[in-house]
């Protein structure tokens, strides 16, 4: 740190407040002190060559005017010089539900027939709504931001914004809203950016249930897969993800898109699998290609099998693709053995608001305002000069023409008599 005072300077690399007061001993009214230094430093000094950074002010009159206005000079001894990677919330939620309360809960439904259903929400009103119809489990991840901004799903897994920084950002807006339905987070199992360990505690801390990993390298395929999967990101790190959630008993529900993913995902301990078919069809933003109703339900069923095997307790809901209404969540279950619920994210938020705010908009457009009735007219004034007379009284009451002319006995528009007669 240098410090100027009345042309005086040092550089002191341990400065404290009494090395401070003793410089203020020796300052006089209208001196100035300036301290080249970084705000938010580990310590009260930081070397000046660290920062350009240089803020000044004037020494008061009164000893402790001027106290106060180098103290401010100084940074926070407290605050790291390194900002965060992301913004933590921690009075987004409270604690978190039990891991095994959950369980219990989705088996207890299962087993009574009732499908399970979790749903996607990418706002607080989302989140509500999910709630009181009756949703077991919600779930906050990116894609869900640019649902609702009216853009496709796919957004989430393109560089639009840091995906698990957006999550935090959710978090804030939904938590505080929900009760006792358990909050999963869409992480980001490929962020090469983020000890994945420290990021789930947080997410933990902030009072998330669960985790499920979106986005995901699951819904590339082709070349570009397959050098993902040679570059170190691919589908195995969110399978890691998975396992670090588990240990530290956080609920997992993760998305799987073939029989060999889905065993090494019950493996890692999931609890809760969602074979994914595909993106979501239908609405304004949804895919046009999708496979047919019994090829996702072919899919789905595979992917349950092979998840069984390895841990029977496993509970498999079905996703994406033409599951997309009430009705193919219905043609799924009966087509189907063991499959005992329904993950929505598009099918619950986007279609929905869609079809609401559309028909809703259509609703108030279609309303005929009532004329007002036509009443006998008025002696039509003569022109005196300045500017013509008005002829408002002549408003054809079929269709809101108006005379171009005084004496006129139709409408210059529809042609209809107007009532006046002439």
């Amino acid at each position: 740190m240098r410090l100027a005072c009345r042309q005086r300077s040092f550089d002191d690399r341990q400065a404290t407040r009494p090395k401070f007061r003793a410089l203020l001993d020796n300052a006089r009214p209208g001196d100035t002190a300036r301290i080249c230094g970084a705000e938010g430093g580990r310590r009260p000094a930081v070397a000046a060559g660290r920062t350009e950074d240089v803020r000044t002010t004037t020494i008061g009159r009164a000893r402790r005017v001027y106290e106060n206005r180098l103290r401010a000079l100084v940074p926070d001894r407290d605050r790291s010089h390194r900002q965060p990677p992301h913004p933590r919330f921690p009075e987004a939620g409270g604690d978190p539900m039990k891991r095994s309360d959950v369980l219990r809960r989705l088996h207890a439904k299962a087993e009574a027939g009732r499908p399970v259903i979790g749903a996607g929400a990418g706002t607080g009103l989302t989140a509500r709504c999910a709630v009181a119809g009756g949703a077991d489990l919600l779930i906050v991840y990116n894609s869900g931001r640019f649902r609702m901004a009216g853009r496709g799903s796919l957004a989430g897994l393109l560089p639009y914004g840091d995906a698990n920084a957006i999550v935090v950002e959710m978090a804030r807006e939904v938590l505080p809203l929900i009760g006792d339905v358990p909050v999963l987070a869409g992480v980001c199992g490929t962020d090469p950016f983020r000890d994945m360990g420290r990021f789930l505690d947080e997410l933990r801390a902030m009072g998330f249930a669960g985790v499920q990993n979106f986005p995901t390298v699951g819904l590339y395929d082709g070349t570009f897969r397959v050098n993902l999967e040679e570059t170190g990101m691919g589908y195995g790190l969110e399978v890691d993800m998975i396992r670090l959630a588990r240990e530290r008993d956080l609920l997992t529900a993760p998305y799987v898109f073939d029989p060999d993913q889905a065993a090494d995902m019950a493996r890692a301990g999931a609890d809760v699998l969602v074979p994914h078919v595909g993106l979501t069809t239908k609405g304004t933003v949804g895919a046009a290609t999708a496979l047919t109703l019994d090829q996702a339900a072919e899919a789905v069923q595979r992917m349950h099998d092979a998840a069984k095997r390895v841990d029977p307790a496993i509970l498999v809901l079905c996703h994406g693709g033409p599951i997309a209404e009430p009705e193919d969540v219905r043609y799924v279950l009966e087509h189907t053995e063991g499959v005992v619920g329904f993950f929505g994210a598009s099918s619950i938020e986007r279609l929905p608001t869609e079809l609401a705010v559309t028909e809703r908009t259509r609703a108030f457009a279609s309303l005929t305002p009532r004329r007002p009735a036509a009443g006998p007219p008025g002696p039509v004034p003569e022109p005196e000069g300045g500017d013509p007379a008005c002829l408002l009284h002549l408003v054809c009451p079929e269709c809101g023409g108006i005379p171009d002319a005084p004496g006129a006995t139709v409408c210059p528009r529809c042609g209809e008599p107007l009532p006046s007669g002439g």
